[in-house]
C-alpha cells in the first residue's frame, strides 16, 4: 500500500512539471492526448525504465549489508512508477477515437505484447549483461514484472468498463452517470478477478509440488496470477467510485467536492480492505498449503486498493493547494509537498516494513520446489 502510495505521488510530480515545462496536454481535461502528449509519455516512461535499472544497478555495487536491502527499496517503488509511466502510454492510445470495438482489443492486446516484449529483451539481453549478481538479475526483473502487471491490469479494467458502460473511459476514470446494474456489473467481474487469482495460486502450488510444470510455464502462470491480481484491484477502485457516485445521485457529500468525495471513499475503503484482509487472512489460515497461496495474493490487492484511494486524496489535496499558486511558485509548492509527503511514508517503510516482508519472503523461499531456482540459474546462463 505504501510502496503504491509513494510511486503514485512522484510520477504525478512528475506528470505536473511535464506538463508545465513542455506544454503536454493536462490529465483533468479527459480529453484523448494528442501526438505531442503520446510522444513525450513515451520518452518519459523510457527515461523513468532507465533512471530504475541505473538506481538499481548502482545499489547492487553497495556493501553487502545494504544490497538487497536498497535494491529491493529502488525496485518496489521504481517498478510502480514504471508502471504508471506505462499506463499513460497505452492507456492514451485506449482513449483515441479509433479505439472502438474490436481494436479496442487489439490495441490492449498489442500493447500487452509490446510492452513484454521490450521488458523481455531487457531483462534477458541488457540486465543479464551487467554484472553476475544473483540479486540483482532478481530484483529487476521483479521490478519490470510488477510495474508491467500494474499497468496490464489498468487496461484490462478499461476493456471491462468499456464492455458494460459502452465508451473508452478515461485513464483515469469517469465514475459518474452510472446505473444500479453496471455497478453490481462491475462488482461481479472484480470477484470473478478474485477468484481468478485464488484459482491460478492453487494451481501452481499443486504444479510446483508434484514438478509438473517447467520453469517458463511456472513464471508465466505467476504473471498470470499477478496481472489478474492488479486487474481485481483497479476494478475493485473504480466500481467504490461508481456505487458512490450512483448512490449519492452524482451530488457527492456535504459540499459535492471532489475533495470530500476522495475522502470519504477512502475511509470507507480503508475500513472495508482491512476486514476483508482479517477475513481472508484468517481462511488462509486454516486451509491447505495449496489453497493458501491463492488466498495470501488477494491480500496484496487489497493493499493496492487502499494506495490508490490515499494517493488521489493527496493528490487533490496537492493539486488544490498548488493551484492558489502561479508559475514558479506553483511548480515548487507541487514538487516540494510530494517531497515532504515521501519523507515521511518511504523511510518508514523501507526501514520497518520492507525488512519484515524480505525476512519473510526468504523464509518462503527455502520451503518452496528448486523449479524457481532453477528459472532463475537458467535465466542467468543466457
Amino acid at each position: 500500500m505504501l510502496s503504491i502510495f509513494a510511486a503514485v505521488l512522484i510520477f504525478s510530480c512528475t506528470k505536473h512539471l511535464s506538463v508545465d515545462y513542455f506544454g503536454e496536454q493536462d490529465e483533468h481535461t479527459h480529453a484523448p492526448p494528442d501526438l505531442k502528449t503520446f510522444l513525450i509519455s513515451l520518452v518519459r516512461l523510457l527515461v523513468l525504465f532507465a533512471l530504475m535499472h541505473c538506481l538499481i544497478y548502482g545499489a547492487s555495487t553497495l556493501r553487502p549489508d545494504l544490497q538487497v536491502w536498497s535494491m529491493k527499496s529502488v525496485g518496489i517503488v521504481g517498478g510502480h512508477i514504471i508502471g504508471f509511466a506505462g499506463i499513460e502510454v497505452f492507456g492514451g492510445l485506449l482513449e483515441q477515437p479509433f479505439s472502438q470495438g474490436f481494436m479496442c482489443v487489439v490495441i490492449v492486446s498489442a500493447s500487452i505484447i509490446v510492452f513484454s516484449a521490450f521488458l523481455y529483451v531487457v531483462s534477458h539481453k541488457l540486465v543479464m549483461g551487467l554484472g553476475n549478481n544473483g540479486e540483482y538479475h532478481e530484483v529487476a526483473r521483479e521490478s519490470q514484472h510488477d510495474g508491467a502487471c500494474l499497468c496490464y491490469g489498468l487496461l484490462i479494467s478499461m476493456l471491462v468498463r468499456y464492455a458494460i458502460a459502452g465508451h473508452i473511459p478515461p485513464v483515469h476514470g469517469a465514475p459518474k452517470d452510472k446505473s444500479h446494474l453496471q455497478v453490481l456489473i462491475l462488482f461481479a467481474v472484480t470477484v470473478l478477478f478474485g477468484v481468478l487469482v485464488v484459482v491460478i495460486g492453487n494451481l501452481t502450488a499443486a504444479a510446483r509440488r508434484e514438478n509438473r510444470l517447467s520453469p517458463m510455464a511456472t513464471h508465466v502462470l505467476d504473471l498470470a496470477q499477478i496481472t489478474c491480481s492488479m486487474t481485481m484491484g483497479w476494478c475493485g477502485l473504480f466500481w467504490g467510485q461508481w456505487c458512490f457516485w450512483s448512490e449519492t445521485g452524482g451530488n457527492g457529500v456535504g459540499t459535492g467536492s471532489k475533495m470530500s468525495a476522495r475522502m470519504l471513499m477512502a475511509m470507507i475503503f480503508s475500513m472495508g480492505c482491512f476486514a476483508a484482509i482479517r477475513i481472508v487472512d484468517f481462511f488462509a489460515d486454516r486451509m491447505t498449503e495449496q489453497s493458501e497461496k491463492g488466498l495470501r495474493q488477494l491480500l496484496s490487492t487489497f493493499g493496492i486498493v487502499m494506495g490508490l484511494t490515499w494517493e488521489a486524496c493527496f493528490t487533490e489535496a496537492i493539486d488544490g493547494i498548488a493551484n492558489d499558486y502561479e508559475g514558479a511558485s506553483r511548480i515548487i509548492t507541487d514538487v516540494g509537498l510530494t517531497l515532504v509527503l515521501s519523507v515521511v511514508v518511504l523511510p518508514a517503510w523501507a526501514l520497518y516494513i520492507l525488512p519484515k516482508v524480505m525476512d519473510e519472503n526468504e523464509d518462503k523461499k527455502k520451503e518452496e520446489p528448486s523449479s524457481l531456482t532453477s528459472l532463475a540459474s537458467g535465466d542467468e546462463t543466457e
